[in-house]
């Protein structure tokens, strides 16, 4: 299983994919709609994923939109200012935020 860290945005959301030792495989930016977050998945195919969304305006498009793949096996919202790693952050940026 592979995970997904989503910052979420209003045009685009950055995804960060971790495998299951925390280590970062890829970090893009994809569109918010269908086509943007299948074809991010197609780069693994034989995958399934558990995705974590920061909690904001367009949050439940996001969510709706990976809820009805069958990649994904397991969604959770996060609220940014109780994640201790991002609320504590100096720096802040999307792909640290994913």
């Amino acid at each position: 299983m592979l995970y997904l860290g989503c910052d979420v945005h209003r045009d685009y959301t950055t995804l960060s994919c971790v495998n299951e030792d925390g280590d970062i495989i890829t970090t893009n930016n994809v569109a918010n709609n269908r086509e943007g977050i299948v074809q991010f998945l197609k780069h693994f195919p034989e995958e399934e994923f558990s995705v974590v969304l920061e909690a904001g305006l367009n949050w439940g498009m996001v969510y709706d939109l990976f809820e009805s793949l069958g990649q994904v096996k397991c969604i959770a919202l996060a609220h940014p200012p109780k994640v201790k790693a991002i609320a504590s952050a100096k720096i802040r940026t999307d792909k640290i935020d994913a």
